[in-house]
């Protein structure tokens, strides 16, 4: 529980200091949504299949949806090399609006995995 807090506070920050402002440019919104949009419906079909595999009598973590967190933390890890190089290349709007969207996106597999394993009754 307490890292659980701690990864909460920290994202929270992150997400405060990368805030595409007031006035997004005009690549912000699909640059966001590219990170996070994934990463959703990925963590929306693993909690779908463990549901699944709950109802059909079942106990334990469903190997599909354990494999479908294990592909959403590799687009996370994709988005991280993306990011990094972009700032590489000197995009430093476009690396604040993909380190956003990977905070919303890490938020939601912290999430997806406290439901998962909730769901598995682990």
């Amino acid at each position: 529980m307490t890292f659980a807090i701690l990864l909460i506070i920290i994202l929270g920050v992150l997400a405060w200091m990368l805030w595409p402002g007031r006035r997004p440019r005009s690549y912000s919104t699909p640059v966001i949504l590219a990170t996070v949009i994934p990463i959703a419906l990925l963590a929306i079909a693993a909690v779908i299949f463990q549901l699944l595999h709950n109802t059909g009598g079942m106990a334990g973590v469903s190997d599909i949806s354990n494999t479908i967190f294990v592909i959403g933390l590799g687009l996370i890890g994709a988005a991280i090399l993306i990011l990094a190089g972009s700032i590489i290349a000197r995009r430093g709007e476009v690396a604040r609006d993909i380190g956003f969207g990977l905070c919303i996106a890490v938020a939601l597999c912290a999430m997806e995995f406290a439901v998962l394993e909730g769901l598995a009754g682990v």
